[in-house]
């Protein structure tokens, strides 16, 4: 009976350890497209307040995948970091692959607040231009 306890620990550590992988590789590709998403529309600019506002929001609209990608991460690193505790992993490697991620979620985010700024400052160049001849230019 205690064979039978520890070999159902056993798996349920191998299925934790498996479900951390597949999380991070999941997560990886999912900053990957975002930061791709985010980072080929850097020279996009409105060509008007109009023009603008939408890109704004759009990008906007991309702040909820970025807030999603948080959570699943901080997740997976919630079942990484109890495994270490275990003692069921190596504790180095997964260690490093926390910190990695980690690095990315900070990357994409300040990719994305870059994005942000430049944005809001567009628009509000936009709209001083508008205000100051009563069009855009």
């Amino acid at each position: 009976k205690q064979w039978y306890q520890r070999r159902v620990r056993g798996l349920g550590k191998c299925n934790e350890l498996a479900e951390f992988n597949n999380n991070l590789n999941d997560m990886n590709n999912q900053i990957k497209i975002l930061l791709t998403e985010i980072e080929s529309s850097v020279n996009e600019l409105g060509e008007d307040v109009g023009s603008t506002e939408a890109l704004l929001a759009t990008h906007r609209e991309l702040r909820e995948a970025v807030e999603g990608e948080r959570e699943e991460v901080d997740q997976a690193i919630e079942i990484g970091r109890r495994l270490i505790e275990e003692e069921n992993c190596d504790t180095e490697e997964m260690e490093e692959e926390i910190s990695a991620v980690l690095g990315k979620v900070e990357q994409l985010e300040s990719a994305w607040s870059e994005r942000e700024e430049a944005l809001t400052s567009q628009l509000e160049l936009r709209a001083c231009d508008l205000d100051e001849h009563g069009y855009a230019l």
